[in-house]
């Protein structure tokens, strides 16, 4: 009986624990993003921003998921991932699969938020200008081309996920 209220209260910690390092990993999140945006806009302050976005948001999407990748430590996993996935290699060892699928499903996480944080900027620095009246379409249609990348970024990377996800069941 006793046994059973200290896993009990185990699991209670694993969850709480869990809710932290989520809360702590956006917050980073949105912290990296912030300084990858002031410091795409010191390196060039008067160029024309909706036309010059495209390039930069992608890659600070894709910059977003390897450097969050690099600071948690799961970047060879997620190498891995693609071998243990997709290849004809196999792992007898599941807690390698566990730390390869927790790396996928933290890219796919980190694509998204960055995608929609990239969206964000872009409309408030849209918004913020006063030449836009003659081309609003054309500037909010450049400005939500961050959150499609992250949406590609992320259905790119489900299959891999799920068959992560089917392996180690």
């Amino acid at each position: 009986m006793q046994s059973v209220a200290v896993k009990t209260k185990n699991t209670s910690k694993q969850g709480q624990k869990n809710t932290v390092l989520l809360i702590l990993h956006i917050a980073g999140e949105i912290l990296l993003f912030v300084f990858l945006s002031l410091l795409l806009k010191w390196m060039n302050p008067t160029a024309n921003i909706p036309y010059y976005r495209q390039g930069p948001q992608f890659c600070m999407v894709l910059g977003t998921v390897i450097i969050m990748l690099l600071i948690t430590g799961l970047l060879p996993h997620f190498f891995k991932s693609f071998l243990y996935g997709f290849g004809q290699t196999d792992c007898a060892d599941r807690n390698i699969y566990t730390k390869c699928l927790l790396s996928v499903k933290t890219a796919i996480l980190t694509s998204l938020i960055s995608g929609l944080l990239a969206t964000t900027v872009s409309v408030m620095d849209i918004l913020s200008r006063s030449d836009v009246e003659k081309h609003v379409g054309l500037f909010l249609s450049v400005a939500s081309t961050g959150f499609l990348y992250g949406i590609i970024i992320a259905i790119l990377l489900m299959p891999l996920y799920i068959r992560l996800k089917a392996k180690t069941l």
